[in-house]
């Protein structure tokens, strides 16, 4: 009797079935049976779909883990990075970041990297001069630090200075645009290329155009007029003097302009200038501040060729000055952007200004450059000189990691 009973139960169930499947009502033999209608599609179907859920899931995740972005990352050029800041050695000491932003350090600048991710980080200038030029991305997000101000960075270049002791801030736009931030300003200020904010301690902010510092090194207009076209224009004839119209306009060019233009940055309109007045001619006559800013123009614009002959030029024209003094200093630092010998002319500048305004400086490439010649044994006695001589300078803290790796020396 139970295997008969047993046996209808099977035949319902697959009656059951065949009328799930074809669509059919159930007969009503089965339907005193409701809780065994419907578990075999129930336990069939969730499967299948858990299965599909689990598939979409793992497809996006390994989408985003193919297009994750990945941190940003960088290395010092031409420097060193002691303690986690990395201090300007030379005019070409950088930090350079994978994206391809890049930030110049003057020498004695003191700059840090306080975090990075996939669109952008903060950085911190501690004090002196650096340049800053962001790739431009649609993502990008970087904030620069000086003192109490913060400068948002999208993409743009711009020049930024800050001096703790005088509490002087300086930005001076090259290209793009910023916004400045601080507690010591009335609200954010805005800017754009050409642009220049300097704040000093509690004075107002001061907002400059940039470009009209100083006119453009061009020939004048009534000049362009006046000269034929080149189909019709006759030679001159030859002349020993200059005409008194031509003498004003080499002054108004020469003069203070040259030191304006390198001021705001525009080093090609200096070179373009010195071309053509002769680059020999200027090497060979031209004034001190000429030089000046000849030399500091080619140093920007990475002519070192030319920069090291200007350099020399005022070594040997004005011999005995602060000019020539200073250009000693100047010349080392070419040579190690050269990967040249450069020692000998730190102790050069070092004998003949042991208090200079670059003594610091030259201190501190002699003793790096002991550090990388020797180790720390060899360049321990150095490290000693500098911390006695210039406790706060800018290679203070690489001079005490120098004598902590000393045998039997303390900082």
């Amino acid at each position: 009797m139970a295997r008969e009973e047993g046996e209808r139960l099977v035949a319902e169930l697959v009656a059951l079935a065949r009328g799930e499947l074809s669509g059919e009502p159930p007969r009503s033999t089965v339907r005193a049976l409701p809780p065994l209608r419907r578990p075999a599609p129930r336990s069939f179907r969730r499967p299948v779909s858990w299965a599909l859920a689990a598939a979409a899931l793992a497809t996006v995740l390994v989408a985003f883990l193919l297009v994750r972005p990945d941190p940003i990352t960088y290395r010092v050029v031409n420097g060193t990075e002691v303690a986690g800041t990395v201090v300007g050695a030379t005019e070409s000491t950088r930090l350079r970041f994978s994206e391809g932003s890049e930030v110049v350090l003057a020498p004695g600048a003191e700059a840090q990297v306080a975090t990075l991710d996939a669109h952008g980080g903060t950085l911190r200038v501690r004090r002196g001069r650096v340049r800053v030029a962001i790739t431009p991305r649609a993502d990008a997000n970087w904030v620069v630090h000086a003192g109490p101000y913060a400068v948002r960075v999208t993409g743009t270049e711009f020049d930024l200075s800050w001096n703790d002791a005088e509490r002087r801030f300086e930005v001076a736009m090259h290209a793009g645009s910023v916004e400045v931030t601080s507690a010591v300003l009335p609200g954010p200020i805005r800017l754009a290329a050409g642009q220049r904010l300097v704040r000093r301690d509690d004075a107002a902010p001061e907002v400059t155009e940039v470009a009209a510092l100083a006119p453009p090194v061009s020939a004048p207009a009534e000049a362009r007029e006046e000269t034929p076209p080149a189909s019709t224009a006759k030679p001159a004839p030859p002349t020993s003097k200059p005409t008194r119209e031509a003498r004003a306009a080499v002054r108004a060019e020469d003069g203070v302009a040259w030191a304006r233009l390198v001021a705001q940055g525009n080093f090609d309109a200096v070179l373009d200038a010195a071309k053509r007045k002769g680059i020999e001619a200027v090497i060979a006559r031209a004034p001190l501040t000429d030089l000046d800013a000849l030399a500091d123009a080619a140093r920007y614009a990475r002519r070192t060729d030319l920069a090291e002959r200007v350099l020399l030029a005022k070594r040997q024209r004005f011999a005995g000055t602060a000019a020539a003094r200073d250009a000693a200093f100047l010349l080392g630092q070419l040579a190690e952007s050269r990967g040249q010998p450069a020692l000998t002319w730190y102790e050069t500048y070092l004998s003949e200004a042991p208090d200079g305004s670059y003594a610091p400086q030259a201190l501190g490439r002699k003793l790096m450059i002991k550090y990388a010649e020797g180790g720390a044994a060899s360049a321990a006695p150095i490290a000693t000189q500098y911390l006695a001589r210039h406790p706060r300078g800018p290679y203070a803290a690489a001079a005490r990691k120098i004598l902590s790796e000393a045998p039997g020396k303390e900082p």
